[in-house]
């Protein structure tokens, strides 16, 4: 069996250090990014709905999708290689500060997300109100969401994880889903009413919200801590941060899952379900979506290992790697000017270059702004 490479820095440098050298880890963020940022751009251009199903739309859908759930695993990870370290060096209140400052950032996304849907057509005006304060959907923005109630979510756990250990991610994982099936049993708001769409958006019930839900994606986020304690032990003794048994355990698991459900479901049941338009399985927030997501998050972070060294010489500077570093600026501006452009009904053939045409913008926008936050 080969070796694992072993990373090139010295192990006597800070671990945080050794943590923000991690080139892949910014590559597979970018790389989520870019790819949320390319399928919106498809559907609001009209390409994606003119695409014949078969086995290429599939394929597509399939790597589309998981780009939401990559994003929400590599957010786990920095939680444990940041935040986590920052506990002990300056005290829980501050890491809370910053978190909370972060979380209020999302928040003004989703607005300005909101704001340029209801003057792009995507919600009415008078419907503006509820869709800031939660009560129904963002078009496009509404990840911001999440990410806003996760990194309130997340001050607790980064305070608690240095005192009771890389075992506290683990337990809520457990947590999350034992209690899931337990959901099913209580009584929730039918489709329509006024509590339908935050009670879809927190649990899942009713299946409203194709984000899947709060509850079981904040799952992929623990996953993700996990994962980036054992890529931080990994780097202490030289070796490649990912691998090893960790890895392998959460793939077994995750390829348990889909026999599992593949065994239920059918074959074609759980194919249908997560690379179909009607996204069942994401609908229902199934355990299967987020073993096939996570797959190929695991998937995508071992191919880019591969690809990118640890620590280079020289960190590449391309457009594209901007988008990692300010994944923030870049979903909340792209998606904005993705609904101030719904309005568009240009012919269908035209959104493949319409499309190229956005990201590429979009990606030197980005770049522009990292060079003056650099300054």
């Amino acid at each position: 069996m080969a070796r694992d490479p072993v990373v090139p820095f010295p192990l006597g440098a800070p671990a945080r250090a050794r943590m923000e050298r991690v080139v892949f880890v910014d590559v597979a963020r970018s790389v989520a990014i870019f790819g949320a940022l390319t399928l919106h751009c498809l559907l609001v251009f009209k390409v994606w709905d003119q695409l014949a199903p078969g086995a290429l739309k599939a394929v597509g859908n399939g790597l589309f999708r998981a780009c939401t759930p990559t994003f929400f695993l590599l957010f786990g990870v920095i939680l444990e290689w940041v935040y986590v370290d920052q506990v002990g060096r300056d005290g829980g209140a501050a890491v809370a500060r910053r978190l909370g400052r972060r979380a209020v950032q999302c928040y003004l996304g989703l607005a300005l997300g909101a704001c340029a849907a209801a003057i792009g057509g995507g919600l009415t005006w008078a419907g503006l109100p509820s869709a800031l304060v939660g009560l129904s959907d963002v078009p496009l923005s509404s990840v911001l969401r999440f990410y806003t109630f996760a990194l309130i979510i997340s001050i607790p756990v980064v305070i608690l994880r240095p005192r009771l250990g890389p075992a506290l991610p683990l337990a809520l994982i457990a947590v999350i889903w034992l209690a899931s099936p337990l959901l099913d049993l209580l009584s929730w708001p039918q489709p329509g009413s006024t509590w339908a769409f935050p009670c879809a958006f927190l649990f899942g019930h009713p299946p409203l919200w194709v984000g899947g839900s709060l509850w079981h994606d904040m799952s992929l986020v623990f996953v993700g801590m996990v994962l980036g304690n054992r890529m931080r032990a990994r780097m202490e003794l030289g070796l490649a941060p990912f691998g090893g048994g960790a890895v392998l355990a959460l793939t077994g698991l995750c390829l348990a899952v889909v026999a599992a459900s593949a065994a239920t479901l059918g074959v074609h049941g759980l194919a249908e379900g997560y690379l179909g338009t009607a996204m069942t399985l994401r609908f229902q927030c199934h355990p299967a979506y987020f073993a096939l997501s996570t797959l190929t998050a695991l998937g995508l972070l071992g191919i880019l290992q591969r690809l990118f060294p640890a620590v280079p010489s020289a960190p590449p500077r391309w457009p594209l790697m901007a988008l990692g570093r300010h994944s923030l600026f870049a979903f909340a501006v792209g998606n904005a000017g993705l609904s101030l452009l719904a309005w568009t009904h240009m012919a269908w053939w035209m959104g493949l270059p319409a499309t190229i045409a956005y990201m590429g913008t979009m990606c030197l926008l980005v770049r522009s702004f990292d060079r003056r936050q650099g300054r």
